[in-house]
Formats: structure tokens, C-alpha cells, sequence
């Protein structure tokens, strides 16, 4: 069990278990779906449960910080700001989730390539259009090949050929054995990935977690309107 608890709102989860693969949070907004992934980033602390990776317990601020190293979360209104060029901030974003440095360069090209940002590689990051900038955002969370990714409405106000680069990168996470979480209420993302699982929360509870195939509906999971 996890407890997270500020003011006006709490969030409990009972138990929730992520294996590989895509697992999509469901819920109405001020359920607690960011909330849970900013939990399950590392970067809230929860006040009371047991939080495991890999079936080891993640337990003081070296182990905290191991599991900060092991994910990557792309919060949902990430934005740029400042001079650097696309290349840049994608460097520096690797250099800070520890990237060797005779590494930088090379990694750098990559994560661009894999968002479908090389082009615009010597752009000023601020710049960008706010989907690109998603897709920045998403590069530098890849920088460090987390083993977990987690992923507050990623496609969220991007153009089609965008959601895909997105998409990709989703795809080839879980074909590497990685756990991505996504926070989403789009039918469409919900039903791009047949084997995901989706887990439901209502009023910070994860009330149900299920198997998909395909086809599943925000409604449908949230038994319609209340």
C-alpha cells in the first residue's frame, strides 16, 4: 500500500503491480493520475507503503535516487524556456540524468532521431511549437535508457505525425522489456496497444485494474457517467 496525502487531497493505492509492458491510468480529472506518477516518479514521497523495483524495495535517498535514475517522466505541462538550441538542452538534459560525457554526443543524436527532431536540431529550443517541445521533453527523458517511463498525456495537443513519434518511442520501450506508464483519457491512445492494462482510479483509489483488447473506452472503464 502507498500513502500520498497534501492539502485537500489524498491518494491511496492498495497494491499495484507493473510489469513490463504499456499501463494506462484512467480517471477523471482530479482522480489522482499525476499525482500517482509524480509517486511513482520518485518525485513526491509517499507518506506511509512499500514502493518496489524489480521486486527490491526502494527504501532511503541512495535507493531514491537509484530509482529516480531508472525512470523517466515527462510531466504534462512541460515547456522551454531560455536561449539554448534544441541540441543543446537535449545535451544538457542527458549530461544531468548522467550520461557519460564521451557518451553526450552520440546519445544526444539519437534521442533527437528517435523523436523526429534531428532537423530541428539547431533550433532555439523556447521556439519550438509546444508539441515539439513534448517531443524535446520526451527526448531527454530517454537520454539515460530508463528502465520506466512514465507519461502524463504525451500526446496531448500534438499533430498526428507527432503522436506517432511519440507512439515509436512507446513501442520500442516495451520491446527493450521497459515499463511505461501513461496518464491518459484518450480513446485513441487507450486503444493503440491491445495487451495494455488499464487501472482505474477514482478519488485517489485505484478502484480496478484490468487486461485490454483493444477496445477499451475511457466510458467503458469508468462504467459511463456518475
Amino acid at each position: 500500500m502507498l500513502r500520498y496525502g497534501r492539502a485537500g487531497f489524498a491518494l491511496t493505492v492498495d497494491r499495484l503491480a507493473l510489469p513490463a509492458g504499456v499501463h494506462f491510468l484512467v480517471g477523471r480529472n482530479g482522480s489522482g493520475k499525476s499525482t500517482l506518477l509524480r509517486v511513482l516518479a520518485g518525485l513526491e514521497r509517499p507518506l506511509g507503503g512499500v514502493l518496489r523495483l524489480d521486486g527490491t524495495e526502494v527504501a532511503g535517498a541512495d535507493a531514491w535516487r537509484r530509482y529516480r535514475a531508472a525512470s523517466g517522466y515527462l510531466h504534462q505541462d512541460f515547456a522551454v524556456r531560455g536561449r539554448a538550441s534544441v541540441r543543446a538542452y537535449a545535451r544538457y538534459g542527458a549530461w544531468l540524468r548522467g550520461v557519460d560525457g564521451d557518451e553526450l554526443t552520440a546519445r544526444t543524436a539519437e534521442v533527437l532521431d528517435a523523436v523526429g527532431l534531428s532537423d530541428r536540431a539547431d533550433a532555439r529550443a523556447s521556439r519550438l511549437s509546444g508539441g515539439m517541445q513534448r517531443r524535446l521533453g520526451l527526448a531527454v527523458e530517454l537520454a539515460n535508457h530508463p528502465h520506466v517511463h512514465l507519461l502524463d498525456e504525451p500526446t496531448s495537443g500534438l499533430d498526428l505525425d507527432a503522436r506517432d513519434a511519440v507512439h515509436d518511442v512507446v513501442t520500442a520501450a516495451v520491446a527493450s522489456g521497459a515499463v511505461v506508464v501513461v496518464a491518459s483519457h484518450d480513446d485513441h491512445e487507450l486503444s493503440r496497444y491491445p495487451d495494455a492494462s488499464y487501472h482505474v482510479l477514482v478519488d485517489g483509489r485505484v478502484v480496478e485494474s484490468v487486461t485490454g483488447d483493444g477496445t477499451a473506452t475511457v466510458q467503458q472503464l469508468l462504467g459511463g457517467p456518475r
